[in-house]
């Protein structure tokens, strides 16, 4: 499995570079430079501090969704989320996601199936948001087919897990006895688990319960999207891109979807890719796309990386005993 790991990020690594080959093989680099010479970087270092809010903002999501689990400070729940996006920008596959669910586990005592239904919490909140921001750009553009039928599939797909998961909180005491009666088919060890897996899985999801906790994550998760829907305004400021209203909103609900699934380290290469087909809608040719997206990169990750960075040296000691890939290798194994 660890060999398996390691052929992933190679894969990933020649993708993200293939990807990038595809991007910039036909630039005009003197075009690039003309662009770079007449960027407002005034709004750069404005959409680097908003960055930072945002990252915060999601910090205090995660704690809010983790609390009846484990009160955890808002400054250490911080450190641990800076510390899994750093881990998302250095490493494909999400593994700054499983890094600080680890990192949660080992610090704070909270086990990991918990920690890992909070962050699939996390997931639907945003998938949940970008439904409602992208049926208020449909209000605004006339959206092309393909993702107004996107926006419907999404839709429906995060109101069915939506009321899977209040199904199976409602009904939770009649599903744990159903698998208390898993104890006559599988072994002791098995039904262990299993019996285990539920209620870490029921403690995960427990902020539902609350209408406070609920109302909480969704202010928290709307307002993380308004903060990256700021860095994208910003950036289409510093570039003098002059486009329809609404445009930054679609930009940004294009590049989400295009980017869900981590499969280069940082998204490079593929979030270059994003931001072509997103401007495209837009009439904006691929130099203008492409080195919009480098620097819309560069301004986001910057600040993240820096801000990670920053409590892996504060906490390199708690880190010590914290390894993503060994813990993924364990569970698949």
């Amino acid at each position: 499995m660890t060999s398996l790991l390691k052929r992933k990020r190679l894969w990933a690594t020649v993708l993200a570079l293939v990807l990038l080959v595809w991007c910039v093989h036909d630039l005009d680099l003197q075009q690039v430079g003309q662009i770079v010479a007449r960027l407002k970087y005034g709004y750069l270092i404005w959409a680097m501090f908003v960055v930072v809010g945002v990252l915060f903002i999601r910090s205090v999501r995660w704690r809010i969704l983790v609390n009846p689990m484990k009160a955890v400070s808002g400054t250490r729940m911080f450190s641990i989320y800076s510390l899994g996006q750093l881990g998302n920008l250095l490493f494909p596959a999400g593994t700054g996601t499983a890094l600080r669910v680890l990192i949660l586990h080992k610090s704070e005592g909270v086990s990991k199936t918990g920690g890992a239904s909070t962050v699939m919490l996390e997931t639907l909140l945003d998938g949940l948001s970008l439904m409602v921001f992208l049926a208020g750009a449909s209000v605004m553009l006339v959206l092309p087919d393909w993702l107004q039928r996107g926006q419907t599939y999404g839709a429906v797909v995060i109101t069915a897990i939506f009321a899977l998961l209040v199904a199976s909180i409602a009904l939770r005491d009649r599903l744990g006895r159903k698998v208390e009666r898993l104890r006559t088919r599988l072994s002791d060890r098995w039904h262990t688990r299993v019996s285990h897996l539920w209620t870490n899985f029921q403690e995960g999801v427990s902020s539902l319960r609350s209408i406070r906790h609920l109302i909480l994550a969704l202010v928290t998760s709307f307002a993380s999207w308004l903060g990256q829907l700021a860095v994208i305004s910003l950036l289409l400021y510093a570039f003098g891109l002059v486009l329809p209203t609404g445009a930054a909103l679609v930009l940004m609900v294009m590049n989400t979807l295009l980017l869900v699934i981590p499969i280069t380290p940082g998204n490079v290469g593929t979030y270059q890719v994003a931001t072509v087909v997103g401007l495209s809608l837009f009439g904006v040719d691929k130099t203008d796309a492409v080195s919009y997206g480098i620097v819309l990169q560069a301004t986001t990750y910057v600040p993240i990386a820096c801000v990670g960075l920053y409590h892996y040296v504060r906490y390199a000691r708690t880190l010590s005993g914290v390894r993503p890939d060994k813990e993924i290798t364990e569970q698949n194994s």
